[in-house]
Protein backbone atom coordinates (compact mmCIF):
# COMPACT_ATOMS: atom_id res chain seq x y z
CA UNK A 1 0.00 0.00 0.00
CA UNK A 2 1.00 3.66 -0.28
CA UNK A 3 3.54 4.37 2.45
CA UNK A 4 2.00 7.74 3.32
CA UNK A 5 -1.33 6.03 3.95
CA UNK A 6 0.47 3.39 5.98
CA UNK A 7 1.90 6.08 8.29
CA UNK A 8 -1.66 7.34 8.92
CA UNK A 9 -2.70 3.97 10.34
CA UNK A 10 -1.17 3.12 13.74
CA UNK A 11 -3.00 -0.23 13.69
CA UNK A 12 -1.25 -1.27 10.48
CA UNK A 13 2.11 -0.09 11.79
CA UNK A 14 1.85 -1.89 15.13
CA UNK A 15 -0.08 -5.04 14.25
CA UNK A 16 0.21 -5.42 10.49
CA UNK A 17 -3.58 -5.39 10.08
CA UNK A 18 -6.49 -2.97 10.30
CA UNK A 19 -8.38 -3.07 13.60
CA UNK A 20 -10.90 -0.28 13.07
CA UNK A 21 -12.75 1.34 10.21
CA UNK A 22 -15.29 0.34 7.58
CA UNK A 23 -14.78 -2.27 4.90
CA UNK A 24 -13.53 -0.96 1.57
CA UNK A 25 -16.44 0.11 -0.66
CA UNK A 26 -15.01 -1.98 -3.50
CA UNK A 27 -13.34 -5.30 -2.88
CA UNK A 28 -12.42 -8.26 -5.08
CA UNK A 29 -15.88 -9.07 -6.45
CA UNK A 30 -14.94 -8.49 -10.09
CA UNK A 31 -11.51 -10.21 -9.89
CA UNK A 32 -10.25 -7.23 -11.88
CA UNK A 33 -6.99 -7.05 -9.97
CA UNK A 34 -6.33 -10.77 -10.35
CA UNK A 35 -7.07 -10.96 -14.06
CA UNK A 36 -5.33 -7.78 -15.16
CA UNK A 37 -1.74 -7.55 -16.35
CA UNK A 38 0.90 -5.85 -14.23
CA UNK A 39 0.93 -2.20 -15.24
CA UNK A 40 3.00 0.93 -14.71
CA UNK A 41 0.03 2.80 -13.24
CA UNK A 42 1.44 2.12 -9.77
CA UNK A 43 5.06 1.59 -8.64
CA UNK A 44 4.26 -2.04 -7.79
CA UNK A 45 5.62 -3.48 -11.06
CA UNK A 46 8.92 -1.61 -10.83
CA UNK A 47 9.17 -2.58 -7.17
CA UNK A 48 8.65 -6.28 -7.94
CA UNK A 49 11.17 -6.14 -10.75
CA UNK A 50 13.81 -4.74 -8.41
CA UNK A 51 12.95 -7.33 -5.75
CA UNK A 52 13.60 -10.03 -8.33
CA UNK A 53 16.87 -8.36 -9.37
CA UNK A 54 18.09 -8.01 -5.79
CA UNK A 55 17.23 -11.61 -5.01
CA UNK A 56 18.91 -12.83 -8.18
CA UNK A 57 22.13 -11.09 -7.16
CA UNK A 58 22.06 -13.23 -4.01
CA UNK A 59 21.37 -16.42 -5.95
CA UNK A 60 17.66 -16.56 -5.17
CA UNK A 61 15.59 -17.12 -8.34
CA UNK A 62 12.01 -15.83 -8.08
CA UNK A 63 10.58 -17.53 -11.14
CA UNK A 64 7.27 -15.70 -11.44
CA UNK A 65 5.55 -12.55 -10.27
CA UNK A 66 1.86 -11.82 -10.72
CA UNK A 67 -1.19 -10.13 -9.31
CA UNK A 68 -3.35 -11.90 -6.76
CA UNK A 69 -7.06 -11.71 -5.96
CA UNK A 70 -7.23 -8.98 -3.31
CA UNK A 71 -6.67 -5.36 -4.35
CA UNK A 72 -2.94 -4.53 -4.41
CA UNK A 73 -2.03 -8.13 -3.57
CA UNK A 74 0.88 -9.72 -5.43
CA UNK A 75 2.73 -13.02 -5.40
CA UNK A 76 6.21 -14.34 -6.07
CA UNK A 77 6.96 -18.01 -6.75
CA UNK A 78 10.52 -19.06 -5.88
CA UNK A 79 12.27 -21.96 -7.54
CA UNK A 80 12.25 -25.28 -5.70
CA UNK A 81 15.25 -26.54 -3.76
CA UNK A 82 16.40 -28.29 -0.60
CA UNK A 83 14.45 -27.61 2.60
CA UNK A 84 17.23 -25.91 4.51
CA UNK A 85 18.24 -23.66 1.61
CA UNK A 86 14.70 -22.68 0.69
CA UNK A 87 13.75 -21.84 4.28
CA UNK A 88 16.70 -19.47 4.63
CA UNK A 89 16.09 -17.91 1.23
CA UNK A 90 12.43 -17.41 2.05
CA UNK A 91 13.35 -15.29 5.07
CA UNK A 92 15.78 -13.25 2.97
CA UNK A 93 13.10 -12.61 0.33
CA UNK A 94 10.71 -11.31 2.98
CA UNK A 95 13.30 -8.82 4.18
CA UNK A 96 14.13 -7.72 0.62
CA UNK A 97 10.43 -7.17 -0.11
CA UNK A 98 10.05 -4.83 2.87
CA UNK A 99 13.25 -2.91 2.18
CA UNK A 100 12.71 -2.43 -1.56
CA UNK A 101 9.05 -1.46 -1.10
CA UNK A 102 10.10 1.52 1.02
CA UNK A 103 12.27 2.85 -1.84
CA UNK A 104 9.18 2.99 -4.06
CA UNK A 105 6.96 4.78 -1.54
CA UNK A 106 5.19 1.55 -0.63
CA UNK A 107 4.73 -0.49 2.54
CA UNK A 108 4.66 -4.28 2.15
CA UNK A 109 2.07 -5.88 4.42
CA UNK A 110 3.22 -9.45 4.97
CA UNK A 111 0.66 -10.15 7.70
CA UNK A 112 -1.86 -12.87 6.88
CA UNK A 113 -5.07 -10.86 7.09
CA UNK A 114 -4.39 -7.11 6.87
CA UNK A 115 -7.89 -6.23 5.63
CA UNK A 116 -11.32 -7.64 6.41
CA UNK A 117 -13.49 -9.44 3.83
CA UNK A 118 -10.82 -9.77 1.14
CA UNK A 119 -8.33 -12.58 0.60
CA UNK A 120 -5.52 -12.83 3.08
CA UNK A 121 -1.99 -13.97 2.30
CA UNK A 122 -0.31 -17.30 2.81
CA UNK A 123 2.63 -19.40 1.74
CA UNK A 124 2.13 -22.50 -0.36
CA UNK A 125 4.68 -24.87 1.09
CA UNK A 126 5.20 -27.26 -1.81
CA UNK A 127 6.91 -30.26 -0.25
CA UNK A 128 8.24 -33.53 -1.55
CA UNK A 129 10.69 -36.18 -0.39
CA UNK A 130 13.70 -37.38 -2.34
CA UNK A 131 16.63 -39.71 -2.03
CA UNK A 132 20.25 -38.53 -1.89
CA UNK A 133 20.63 -39.29 -5.60
CA UNK A 134 17.57 -37.28 -6.61
CA UNK A 135 14.69 -39.76 -6.79
CA UNK A 136 11.38 -38.03 -5.99
CA UNK A 137 9.37 -40.42 -3.81
CA UNK A 138 6.10 -38.75 -4.83
CA UNK A 139 6.78 -39.13 -8.56
CA UNK A 140 5.38 -42.57 -9.48
CA UNK A 141 7.45 -42.95 -12.65
CA UNK A 142 10.66 -41.74 -11.01
CA UNK A 143 10.17 -44.11 -8.07
CA UNK A 144 9.18 -47.04 -10.29
CA UNK A 145 12.41 -46.76 -12.27
CA UNK A 146 14.54 -46.41 -9.14
CA UNK A 147 12.91 -49.49 -7.58
CA UNK A 148 13.52 -51.69 -10.60
CA UNK A 149 9.86 -51.84 -11.62
CA UNK A 150 8.42 -52.57 -8.15
CA UNK A 151 4.94 -51.08 -8.52
CA UNK A 152 4.19 -51.51 -4.80
CA UNK A 153 6.73 -48.85 -3.80
CA UNK A 154 4.59 -45.83 -4.68
CA UNK A 155 1.39 -46.83 -2.82
CA UNK A 156 3.52 -47.82 0.20
CA UNK A 157 5.07 -44.33 0.29
CA UNK A 158 1.67 -42.66 -0.11
CA UNK A 159 0.16 -44.82 2.64
CA UNK A 160 2.91 -43.75 5.04
CA UNK A 161 2.27 -40.06 4.35
CA UNK A 162 -1.50 -40.43 4.70
CA UNK A 163 -1.04 -42.24 8.02
CA UNK A 164 1.33 -39.52 9.24
CA UNK A 165 -1.15 -36.74 8.37
CA UNK A 166 -3.97 -38.50 10.21
CA UNK A 167 -1.87 -39.26 13.27
CA UNK A 168 -0.04 -35.94 13.53
CA UNK A 169 -2.54 -33.44 12.21
CA UNK A 170 -2.30 -31.69 15.56
CA UNK A 171 1.38 -30.96 14.93
CA UNK A 172 0.62 -29.70 11.43
CA UNK A 173 -1.94 -27.31 12.93
CA UNK A 174 0.56 -26.28 15.59
CA UNK A 175 3.15 -25.46 12.94
CA UNK A 176 0.85 -22.92 11.24
CA UNK A 177 -0.56 -21.35 14.41
CA UNK A 178 -0.24 -17.57 14.69
CA UNK A 179 -2.68 -14.75 15.49
CA UNK A 180 -2.67 -13.50 11.90
CA UNK A 181 -3.12 -16.93 10.37
CA UNK A 182 -5.97 -17.78 12.72
CA UNK A 183 -7.87 -14.82 11.25
CA UNK A 184 -7.19 -16.07 7.70
CA UNK A 185 -8.03 -19.76 7.93
CA UNK A 186 -11.45 -20.92 6.80
CA UNK A 187 -12.45 -18.52 4.02
CA UNK A 188 -11.30 -16.55 0.97
CA UNK A 189 -9.20 -19.39 -0.51
CA UNK A 190 -7.63 -20.28 2.84
CA UNK A 191 -8.38 -23.83 4.07
CA UNK A 192 -10.16 -24.40 7.40
CA UNK A 193 -8.35 -25.48 10.56
CA UNK A 194 -9.36 -29.12 9.99
CA UNK A 195 -6.39 -31.20 8.88
CA UNK A 196 -7.23 -33.45 5.95
CA UNK A 197 -5.56 -34.30 2.66
CA UNK A 198 -6.99 -33.98 -0.84
CA UNK A 199 -5.72 -36.58 -3.32
CA UNK A 200 -7.96 -36.02 -6.32
CA UNK A 201 -10.28 -38.65 -7.73
CA UNK A 202 -7.66 -40.58 -9.73
CA UNK A 203 -5.28 -41.02 -6.79
CA UNK A 204 -8.14 -41.79 -4.39
CA UNK A 205 -9.54 -44.48 -6.70
CA UNK A 206 -6.08 -45.95 -7.20
CA UNK A 207 -5.29 -46.17 -3.49
CA UNK A 208 -8.75 -47.51 -2.69
CA UNK A 209 -8.27 -50.29 -5.24
CA UNK A 210 -4.81 -50.99 -3.79
CA UNK A 211 -6.27 -51.07 -0.28
CA UNK A 212 -8.78 -53.67 -1.48
CA UNK A 213 -6.16 -55.99 -2.93
CA UNK A 214 -5.31 -54.69 -6.42
CA UNK A 215 -1.73 -53.87 -7.33
CA UNK A 216 -1.26 -51.87 -10.52
CA UNK A 217 0.87 -48.98 -11.74
CA UNK A 218 -0.49 -45.54 -10.95
CA UNK A 219 -1.19 -43.62 -14.14
CA UNK A 220 -2.83 -40.23 -13.55
CA UNK A 221 -5.45 -39.21 -16.04
CA UNK A 222 -5.61 -35.99 -17.98
CA UNK A 223 -8.45 -33.55 -18.48
CA UNK A 224 -9.13 -31.23 -21.39
CA UNK A 225 -9.46 -27.51 -20.81
CA UNK A 226 -11.43 -25.54 -23.37
CA UNK A 227 -11.56 -21.83 -22.56
CA UNK A 228 -14.14 -21.18 -25.28
CA UNK A 229 -12.01 -18.76 -27.24
CA UNK A 230 -11.60 -19.58 -30.96
CA UNK A 231 -7.97 -18.46 -31.02
CA UNK A 232 -6.98 -20.73 -28.10
CA UNK A 233 -6.93 -24.47 -28.75
CA UNK A 234 -8.18 -26.85 -26.08
CA UNK A 235 -5.30 -28.29 -24.10
CA UNK A 236 -4.71 -31.13 -21.68
CA UNK A 237 -3.57 -30.83 -18.07
CA UNK A 238 -3.01 -33.47 -15.36
CA UNK A 239 -6.18 -34.53 -13.61
CA UNK A 240 -4.48 -33.96 -10.25
CA UNK A 241 -5.41 -30.47 -9.18
CA UNK A 242 -5.18 -28.51 -5.97
CA UNK A 243 -8.32 -28.16 -3.91
CA UNK A 244 -8.18 -24.61 -2.53
CA UNK A 245 -10.23 -25.64 0.51
CA UNK A 246 -7.82 -28.41 1.50
CA UNK A 247 -4.88 -27.71 3.82
CA UNK A 248 -2.70 -30.48 2.33
CA UNK A 249 -3.54 -31.49 -1.25
CA UNK A 250 -1.48 -33.77 -3.48
CA UNK A 251 -0.69 -31.92 -6.69
CA UNK A 252 1.33 -34.46 -8.63
CA UNK A 253 4.90 -35.23 -7.46
CA UNK A 254 4.45 -33.11 -4.33
CA UNK A 255 2.08 -32.15 -1.53
CA UNK A 256 1.18 -28.53 -1.01
CA UNK A 257 0.69 -27.34 2.57
CA UNK A 258 -1.64 -24.45 1.73
CA UNK A 259 -2.45 -23.40 5.29
CA UNK A 260 0.92 -21.79 6.10
CA UNK A 261 0.79 -18.10 7.05
CA UNK A 262 2.49 -15.47 4.89
CA UNK A 263 4.66 -13.98 7.63
CA UNK A 264 5.76 -17.31 9.09
CA UNK A 265 9.23 -18.78 9.23
CA UNK A 266 8.55 -22.13 7.56
CA UNK A 267 11.27 -24.03 9.43
CA UNK A 268 8.80 -25.48 11.96
CA UNK A 269 6.37 -26.40 9.18
CA UNK A 270 8.95 -28.44 7.30
CA UNK A 271 10.43 -29.90 10.47
CA UNK A 272 7.00 -31.28 11.34
CA UNK A 273 6.36 -32.67 7.83
CA UNK A 274 9.76 -34.33 7.64
CA UNK A 275 9.72 -35.72 11.18
CA UNK A 276 6.21 -37.14 11.15
CA UNK A 277 6.85 -38.92 7.86
CA UNK A 278 10.24 -40.19 9.03
CA UNK A 279 8.54 -41.71 12.06
CA UNK A 280 5.94 -43.41 9.90
CA UNK A 281 8.57 -44.72 7.44
CA UNK A 282 10.51 -46.14 10.41
CA UNK A 283 7.35 -47.83 11.68
CA UNK A 284 6.73 -49.37 8.24
CA UNK A 285 10.39 -50.45 8.00
CA UNK A 286 10.28 -52.19 11.37
CA UNK A 287 7.26 -54.25 10.31
CA UNK A 288 8.78 -55.11 6.94
CA UNK A 289 12.10 -56.13 8.47
CA UNK A 290 10.18 -58.34 10.88
CA UNK A 291 8.81 -60.26 7.90
CA UNK A 292 5.61 -58.41 6.92
CA UNK A 293 4.81 -57.83 3.27
CA UNK A 294 5.24 -54.10 2.39
CA UNK A 295 1.93 -53.99 0.51
CA UNK A 296 0.09 -55.53 3.48
CA UNK A 297 1.64 -52.96 5.83
CA UNK A 298 0.50 -50.16 3.55
CA UNK A 299 -3.01 -51.60 3.18
CA UNK A 300 -3.38 -51.90 6.94
CA UNK A 301 -2.35 -48.25 7.35
CA UNK A 302 -4.75 -47.06 4.64
CA UNK A 303 -7.69 -48.88 6.22
CA UNK A 304 -6.89 -47.34 9.60
CA UNK A 305 -6.31 -43.77 8.35
CA UNK A 306 -8.57 -43.53 5.29
CA UNK A 307 -10.81 -40.98 7.01
CA UNK A 308 -8.18 -38.25 6.61
CA UNK A 309 -8.65 -38.29 2.81
CA UNK A 310 -11.24 -35.68 1.87
CA UNK A 311 -11.84 -34.47 -1.69
CA UNK A 312 -14.87 -32.31 -0.98
CA UNK A 313 -15.56 -28.67 -0.17
CA UNK A 314 -13.81 -27.78 3.07
CA UNK A 315 -15.93 -24.63 3.44
CA UNK A 316 -19.19 -26.59 3.59
CA UNK A 317 -20.36 -26.50 7.21
CA UNK A 318 -22.00 -29.90 6.95
CA UNK A 319 -18.75 -31.36 5.63
CA UNK A 320 -16.82 -29.71 8.46
CA UNK A 321 -19.21 -31.26 10.95
CA UNK A 322 -18.81 -34.66 9.31
CA UNK A 323 -15.00 -34.44 9.33
CA UNK A 324 -14.99 -33.38 12.99
CA UNK A 325 -17.28 -36.26 13.96
CA UNK A 326 -15.03 -38.66 12.03
CA UNK A 327 -12.19 -37.75 14.35
CA UNK A 328 -10.00 -35.54 12.17
CA UNK A 329 -7.82 -33.02 13.97
CA UNK A 330 -9.73 -29.76 14.35
CA UNK A 331 -8.15 -27.12 16.56
CA UNK A 332 -9.69 -23.69 15.94
CA UNK A 333 -7.54 -21.87 18.48
CA UNK A 334 -3.90 -21.28 17.65
CA UNK A 335 -3.05 -21.17 21.35
CA UNK A 336 -4.56 -24.61 21.90
CA UNK A 337 -2.77 -25.89 18.80
CA UNK A 338 0.62 -24.73 20.12
CA UNK A 339 -0.10 -26.51 23.40
CA UNK A 340 -0.27 -29.87 21.57
CA UNK A 341 3.50 -29.71 21.08
CA UNK A 342 3.90 -31.00 24.64
CA UNK A 343 1.10 -33.55 24.58
CA UNK A 344 1.97 -37.12 25.63
CA UNK A 345 1.71 -38.37 22.06
CA UNK A 346 4.15 -35.77 20.79
CA UNK A 347 6.67 -36.12 23.60
CA UNK A 348 7.29 -39.80 22.81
Amino acid sequence: INREEYYRRPDLQMTGRTLIGADAPRGQEMCDHYMAALSTATPALACMQEIQDQCWLMGIPLRTRHREVAPNQYEFAPYFGLNTTQIDQNLVVMQVIEEVAARYGLAALLQEKPFNNVNGSGKHNNWSLGTADGVNLFDPDDLLEACGGNIAAFPVVMAAVIAAVDEHGDLMRMAIASPGNDFRLGACEAPPAIISTYLGQDMTDYLEAFMNGELTKYTPGKKTIDVGVPGVHAFQVPAEDRNRTSPFPYGGCRFEFRAVGSVQNVSMVNTVLNTMCAEKFAEFADKIQAGADPADVAREALKKHWKVIFNGNGYDLEMQKMLTENGLWRIDSGVEAIATLTSEKNKR
